[in-house]
């Protein structure tokens, strides 16, 4: 299948259905390392994928809209690869050391109408595969209390910022003074809702609040 690299970057949906009929062809372990990476130009929310890719949005539905859990699992396994290496130079660099893993928490919206958190999902699969405990974890902390719309309804940067400002809050700021934190998120868009989440903590007392997603 060497000639899906030719025509990869151009990324045309009906290309991709053909190519991969169905979710398991998309998880193989080629179509993973063909996938183009995210360019990461801020300097505290990191991405693996290049959102715009066919097959990288064919992905995010699964784990976001259809709560495929085989897919989100996988990915789970590359986000926390990912995570073991660039924070072992954090460590060495930042003194980033024991950071807490939180998921972005979803509105009481989305969990009545999809009955499950996808950023929560993930992070709950890192954990398990976290058996050396290079991170700890924290689900009911960072919680949302503004039931905001959907940041996919907002129509451009100043209305994500509006319409996602002063929805989360900290439960127990204990817990996070002077710890090193990572946000869990699907997919980084205008970063607002990472940038709001991220200041909340910070404001609570946490000593430095770094992002993961999936796309960007």
């Amino acid at each position: 299948m060497n000639y899906i690299k030719v025509f990869w970057d151009r990324s045309c949906g009906y290309l991709i259905s053909i190519l991969f009929p169905d979710k398991e062809e998309i998880l193989s372990t080629d179509s993973f390392q063909t996938l183009t990476k995210a360019v990461n130009d801020n300097p505290y929310i990191f991405s693996i994928f290049y959102y715009k890719n066919a097959v990288v949005k064919k992905l995010i539905k699964f784990i976001k809209y259809k709560g495929d859990k085989k897919v989100t699992k996988q990915i789970s396994k590359i986000i926390y690869d990912y995570l073991l290496e660039d924070i072992s130079e954090k460590i060495e660099i930042h003194n980033f050391t024991n950071p807490i893993i939180i998921p972005i928490p979803a509105t009481r919206h989305r969990m009545r109408e999809h009955g499950f958190n996808q950023c929560e999902r993930i992070v709950k699969y890192i954990e398990k595969m976290d058996e050396n405990n290079y991170f700890n974890f924290e689900y009911k902390n960072l919680i949302k209390i503004k039931e905001s719309e959907s940041q996919a309804h907002a129509k451009n940067k100043v209305e994500r910022f509006k319409n996602i400002k002063n929805s989360f809050a900290i439960l127990t700021a204990e817990k996070i003074i002077r710890r090193n934190i990572i946000l869990i998120d699907d997919v980084w868009t205008t970063g607002a809702t990472l940038e709001e989440a991220r200041k909340e903590l910070l404001k609570a007392g946490a000593r430095s609040v770094v992002a993961y997603t999936i796309a960007h």
